[in-house]
């Protein structure tokens, strides 16, 4: 407290936005964003009173007695400091959860019950882009790899008004395998190399690089050349059944399915 008490008469401003994610300093007044919004008017308060405590968090504790607003500030216990980085032998120990920010993550949760949105600002430290250019690539080589995967998905639906059961077979593993539920690095051997068959591996992790990391366009281009080279057989494989479904489809007389 004796720090906060410090950086608050340097940067009070500041200090008081540190508090709480939901817990806003307007121009004209201060915001408490819970169930509902509480808004207070400088003009109808004295003072500001910051009561710390080690059990608030995540929640946003509110107080108020006439021209007097009390909000609650979130602090560790002393001496409860602790080592950031996760052992390197940990992470090979705990093969399931070998992804360091989910290590992460479970650390800090068992010291203190951080709500997500600080959890994010604690392990990701916000946006980092290298351009303004970052977050167009990233959404335009997303939708790409998308439309090239449906329509591979939908060129196989060509076969047979039955065939909607190959999309659940067909998109769960992709879930699974391309690090959206499970990380990539935690996978064996044989997981991980069905996962470069997907697209959506590589473009989470372009898509991770530009966003997270401020990742430069030549530091995506491994990445970007396995899902161009993975994106070109798709197509190569969608425009060759296309070629078999029509005549499928000739030779059974269900030409209505076009």
């Amino acid at each position: 407290m004796h720090t906060f008490q410090e950086r608050l008469r340097k940067e009070p401003l500041a200090v008081m936005e540190s508090i709480h994610p939901r817990f806003v300093l307007d121009e004209q007044e201060i915001l408490f964003y819970k169930a509902q919004t509480w808004r207070f008017s400088y003009q109808d308060i004295a003072r500001i009173i910051v009561r710390p405590s080690a059990f608030i968090a995540p929640h946003l504790l509110l107080g108020t007695n006439e021209s007097t607003v009390t909000v609650g500030y979130a602090v560790t216990v002393p001496g409860a400091e602790r080592y950031d980085a996760v052992p390197r032998d940990l992470l090979g120990i705990m093969n399931a959860m070998s992804d360091e920010s989910r290590m992460k993550i479970l650390r800090q949760v068992f010291y203190h019950p951080y709500c997500t949105q600080q959890l994010a600002d604690m392990l990701v430290g916000g946006v980092h882009l290298a351009g303004w250019w970052s977050v167009p690539l990233g959404l335009l080589i997303l939708a790409v790899s998308a439309v090239i995967w449906g329509g591979f998905l939908n060129v196989i639906f060509l076969f047979s008004r039955d065939s909607g059961f190959l999309y659940t077979i067909l998109d769960e593993p992709m879930l699974i395998f391309s690090g959206v539920r499970i990380p990539v690095a935690a996978l064996p051997y044989w997981g991980k190399l069905i996962a470069l068959v997907f697209p959506l591996t590589y473009v989470l992790e372009i898509l991770r690089n530009l966003v997270i990391e401020g990742y430069g366009f030549t530091q995506i281009l491994p990445s970007l050349g396995g899902l161009l080279a993975v994106l070109a057989v798709l197509c190569l494989l969608s425009s060759r059944l296309v070629i078999l479904a029509e005549k499928h489809a000739l030779r059974t007389g269900n030409l209505n399915l076009f």
